[in-house]
């Protein structure tokens, strides 16, 4: 089975926010949510987020090493929970391309295929986005066209960076997004498996995840390197990289009981990333 975590699909998934998504009459004949299963899907992911948010975990964020410390104040990454193993398990930011970089301007009106999509056909709860906090609701590419529905601690350049990417009206044609006349649903990526499903159970069709767990070796902006693979396993490889973990099988159930809902996952920006290396 391919994760829908996979980092390698995430050309084609862009592909299918820049043009299935462009519409909703493009998909009116998408089959229908199982609700009830992705009601229990979210009750289920709640409470096991919340299992592994205990006593080490609030150690971690109690910690005064100088090294934790770092971590726990970083804007950049974010503890989310400690797993079976006793792993900490962190969130951090990717990025996205342009809509030119996937075609999805082929599609829009004058595009040159006959398609003129905008996204303008999208209502409420059809197209969500999972980020490191809020969206600037206020910024003149999404004026009036994003809902936060929860209550994250602050805004974040990088979430409203990416609700950009993805439905920016093109006040400054250079930032005009995929979906330009969209409206998008926005959520931080706390607690995010559990969102999701309650999402899909309302009949989201679509979101983008730009994150993703960290592995292996991490360049802190201190300028420290931290490594988060396994020491008891290796210190110099991460198993991680391509695991399919629970995380991934969670994001793969959501998607078995709503066929109808594509998860758009990062594919990182680490492709010039070599560690410390020796010593």
């Amino acid at each position: 089975m391919v994760s829908v975590r996979s980092r390698a699909v995430l050309t084609a998934c862009l592909l299918v926010v820049g043009v299935i998504i462009l519409s909703a009459s493009a998909i009116q004949a998408a089959p229908k949510p199982d609700k009830a299963k992705l009601n229990e899907l979210a009750t289920y992911h709640a409470r096991q987020l919340e299992a592994h948010r205990g006593a080490p975990f609030r150690a971690l964020l109690r910690s005064q090493s100088p090294a934790q410390v770092a971590l726990n104040k970083s804007p950049e990454i974010k503890l989310m929970y400690v797993d079976d193993r006793g792993r900490p398990v962190y969130y951090g930011l990717d990025n996205l391309t342009a809509a030119a970089t996937v075609s999805t301007n082929k599609v829009w009106p004058d595009g040159g295929y006959g398609f003129s999509l905008t996204g303008s056909g999208t209502v409420a709860g059809d197209l969500g986005i999972w980020d490191g906090g809020s969206v600037r609701p206020t910024h003149q590419e999404v004026t009036g066209r994003v809902t936060q529905v929860d209550s994250p601690a602050g805004q974040s350049d990088h979430a409203t960076h990416v609700a950009g990417t993805m439905i920016a009206s093109g006040v400054v044609a250079a930032a005009k997004g995929m979906s330009y006349q969209a409206n998008l649903t926005c959520y931080d990526y706390d607690n995010d498996n559990s969102e999701m499903a309650t999402a899909a159970a309302g009949g989201m069709k679509a979101s983008n995840h730009s994150y993703t767990t960290i592995v292996g070796w991490y360049y802190h902006s201190s300028g420290e390197w931290y490594w988060f693979g396994n020491t008891d396993i290796s210190e110099t490889e991460d198993y991680h990289f391509g695991f399919y973990d629970s995380e991934a099988q969670a994001w793969d159930q959501i998607a078995t009981e709503a066929p109808h809902y594509t998860i758009v996952g990062s594919a990182g920006n680490n492709r010039n990333d070599t560690g410390p290396g020796e010593g």
